[in-house]
């Protein structure tokens, strides 16, 4: 059997990518290419948490579901909650 997802099945690849600077442009552009989601690098990306909402505010608009990779400060997976993000990678 081949462990490959049935294309032509109902299930679908979801396309996305990884973000570790400041550009709300940027954004929306890998929306526009067809991406579905994107990863907003906070453990290693230098995002303030008023840049960070704003990335995340950004996604919102553009409907691109957004995700933040959190830092080891534990703190970080509720603020990066708090300013929208839809999910967090640990």
């Amino acid at each position: 059997m081949n462990n490959k997802a049935d294309l032509t099945s109902n299930e679908k690849i979801a396309h996305g990518m990884f973000l570790g600077v400041y550009s709300p442009a940027l954004v929306e552009m890998c929306s526009y290419a067809g991406f579905d989601f994107i990863i907003f690098d906070n453990e290693h990306g230098a995002f303030s948490d008023r840049d960070l909402e704003e990335m995340i505010r950004t996604a919102d608009a553009v409907d691109l579901l957004s995700l933040v990779r959190v830092s080891y400060d534990e703190s970080s997976i509720q603020k990066a909650l708090d300013r929208g993000a839809k999910g967090i990678h640990v």
